[in-house]
């Protein structure tokens, strides 16, 4: 028998499985040579092995460590990287033009990119809420919810703001008080990130349906249902995204399992869904109650705007439990980062203390006269942005131009906070927390800060319409926690800030020595 009789042979007598190995592992190998030689991405820098395959971004993204590499890779290749075979990563201010303002076409028109439909399309996909939606399904949804998110209309609502923040102090006082938890009824050591998340979970359910939830009441434990929604979300943003990169006919095919999408494990979060449904059918009954609440808002509006009734409870849902998870992260972080800077903790403390001589002097109005905390609210966003996670889009099919470059329809690009405002091209010293860069006389060696580079909120038209609410709301929590209490953080929480960043940004336990202060 001839040598080539003898391997047709052996091959012919190979199990499937190992031909259907071979043809994976070919696959595999034909598609990074083509990304890395012949795809129209081929000529922007980043590693080989992220330009060759998605596979290490997926790892790198499941381990929460994304924001950190794309730091680093921006300060090796520049202000431009490929981060996987379709997908470019920008960290500077004019990518935020290009890539969230009107895009300007080569037909001379302006176009908005659509959402990154693997991001934005997760969870809700079939409802299409104002966070998920583009073009003719976005705008009416943000004409709907526009006034009640106007800074007049949250100052109107102040009320409610400090309400929720004040019976937060008042549980704090009487922790301390307990005999069974301080002793000596002037300290206590508490986790002021669960009393934080709690307390805005009461806000959330006040401001949106009018409802007390009462989660204040769990005091250090994080209420059950914002803690249940906490573990499904983590799920959905740390593997669920990721995985739904992998081949359509794979997505499909798990998405189509009962139970499996990252809808269906929201909707555990029972007794918030049925809250909104029972506003909703009494908004009706009522024939429109004029609350005030941003159900009412909705409701008087939808049919005016051609919304169905499935886009109001979607949107008030994630009002309700999007204001616990996102918002904390800058009060929280803000109140890390100051008992971390020993100077600009004093600071902050001297201004609220000299303004104001009693807390009930604290209100939504009258925070937006104190400075040196609004400065220390901005470098929390800057050092550590509420959403670290890159907010990707999708090129439009002819292409757009991108800080000066042609780039091809159909790419995934995004501007990531996190390595745009930790760049040293973009801000000076910007590892360190230097909340006097923000101040009208800043130190000269902030001057030349690229304070375009810096939009913790967004850029563009579709912005986070709840950045009014998030700036009223950090003021207020951080004036009244200041002024009330000496704050000293605990060594174990020295190293909070050390973790992993995602969509949103994890959160562990914040243990806080909390002492009244003298007054």
């Amino acid at each position: 028998m001839t040598v080539l009789g003898l391997l047709n042979e052996r091959l012919a007598s190979l199990p499937l499985s190992v031909w259907t190995a071979t043809l994976i592992v070919l696959a595999v190998v034909f598609k990074a040579i083509y990304n890395l030689f012949f795809h129209p991405l081929r000529s922007y820098p980043g590693p080989l092995l992220w330009r060759a395959s998605r596979f290490p971004y997926v790892i790198r993204y499941t381990q929460g460590q994304i924001p950190y590499d794309l730091k680093r890779l921006h300060a090796k290749y520049g202000p431009v990287v490929r981060i996987a075979p379709d997908e470019l990563t920008y960290n500077c201010a004019q990518a935020f033009k290009d890539i969230y303002g009107r895009n300007k076409q080569a037909n001379g028109e302006t176009t908005l990119f659509n959402k990154d439909p693997i991001l934005y399309s997760a969870v809700f996909a079939e409802h299409k809420a104002l966070i998920d939606s583009d073009g003719d399904e976005h705008r009416p949804q943000k004409r709907t919810l526009a006034y009640a998110f106007s800074h007049q209309a949250l100052v109107e609502r102040g009320h409610i703001i400090t309400g929720c923040i004040d019976r937060m102090i008042e549980g704090l006082n009487a922790h301390i008080r307990s005999p069974s938890v301080s002793g000596d009824g002037s300290s206590v050591v508490v986790d002021i990130g669960a009393w934080t998340e709690n307390a805005l979970f009461d806000l959330g359910g006040q401001l949106t349906v009018g409802r007390d939830l009462n989660a204040i009441m769990s005091q250090g434990a994080v209420h059950p249902s914002l803690a249940l929604f906490k573990r499904l979300f983590d799920w959905v943003q740390c593997y669920y995204l990721q995985f739904r990169r992998s081949p359509k006919i794979l997505v499909d095919a798990v998405e189509g399992m009962p139970g499996f999408t990252g809808y269906d494990c929201v909707l555990p979060v029972k007794d918030v869904h049925d809250m909104v449904l029972k506003r909703m059918a009494d908004e009706k009954h009522a024939g429109g109650d004029n609350s005030g609440d941003f159900a009412s808002y909705l409701m008087s509006r939808a049919k005016s705007e051609g919304l169905q009734d499935d886009k109001v409870w979607i949107n008030c849902v994630h009002l309700i439990l999007g204001t616990p998870e996102a918002m904390p992260s800058s009060i929280i972080s803000t109140v890390y980062h100051l008992l971390t800077t020993p100077y600009a903790y004093a600071q902050a403390v001297k201004e609220i203390r000299e303004v104001f001589k009693s807390s009930d002097e604290i209100t939504a109005q009258d925070v937006q006269n104190l400075p040196y905390l609004l400065a220390c609210f901005r470098e929390t966003l800057r050092r550590r942005p509420t959403i670290p996670g890159t907010l990707t889009r999708q090129v439009p099919p002819a292409g757009a131009q991108i800080c000066g470059e042609f780039v091809r329809g159909g790419t995934i690009v995004g501007v990531n906070q996190f390595a745009t405002s930790r760049s040293a091209s973009n801000f000076h010293d910007a590892d360190s927390y230097r909340p006097e860069r923000w101040l009208e006389h800043r130190p000269v060696e902030f001057e030349r800060d690229d304070r375009e580079a810096f939009n913790p909120f967004g850029y563009g038209p579709r912005k986070c319409i709840a950045r009014n609410l998030a700036h009223l709301t950090t003021q207020t929590f951080l004036a009244k926690l200041l002024w009330e209490f000496d704050m000293e953080l605990d060594e174990s929480c020295r190293d909070w800030d050390d973790q992993g960043l995602y969509v949103l940004a994890r959160r562990g336990p914040l243990l806080v020595k909390l002492t009244r202060a003298a007054h």
